[in-house]
């Protein structure tokens, strides 16, 4: 009888373990078929856009205490100033972090490193569903306990990271880089 529980416990406790291990591997697969589905409401679950705008941010802040290359088509834009280009990139972050935008970075439709869009025959970059897997040569890797890491390349010449982590049962992008 005690095996028999002690049995039951250790498959329990397995179950449980590979449950907490697979959880972020099922967010991937969740924000992929929401990409792929266009559901934008899917993706507002699944991202944190507040801690996305505030992770861009910053990393934009610090980007434009650096000067900018002459020959960079934002350099003109960038040099004006310092206070008025971090309240007009704050801005910007606002308005171009958006569940829409996502899926076009997600897709390889709008990579801004080397400011390539993909151009519909509307003239615009468009969402549409693709059926090409978004994470297709992607790696997968844990950076901590409670923090996930997805390495994709929707494009040949495009690296995007996205970092999950733990919010209770739950995993939520809040950064994307794009390398």
């Amino acid at each position: 009888m005690n095996r028999a529980i002690g049995i039951a416990i250790c498959l329990i406790l397995f179950i449980l373990g590979w449950l907490y291990y697979y959880q972020p591997y099922d967010a991937a697969i969740a924000l992929e078929n929401a990409v792929k589905n266009h559901d934008t409401k899917r993706l507002e679950e699944l991202i944190d856009f507040n801690s996305l705008r505030l992770n861009f941010k910053s990393r934009l802040a610090e980007s434009l205490g650096r000067p900018y290359p002459k020959e960079r088509p934002v350099a003109e834009i960038i040099n004006l100033g310092p206070g008025e280009t971090r309240d007009l990139a704050v801005a910007t972050v606002d308005t171009l972090l958006t569940p829409e935008r996502i899926i076009l970075v997600m897709q390889g439709k709008w990579i801004i490193p080397g400011i390539k869009i993909t151009k519909e025959t509307s003239g615009s970059p468009v969402a549409t569903p693709d059926a090409t897997p978004i994470f297709n040569k992607a790696t997968y890797d844990y950076a901590a306990i409670s923090k996930f890491v997805i390495i994709a390349h929707p494009t040949d010449s495009a690296t995007v990271r996205y970092i999950l982590k733990r919010e209770g049962f739950h995993w939520k992008v809040i950064d994307i880089e794009i390398i």
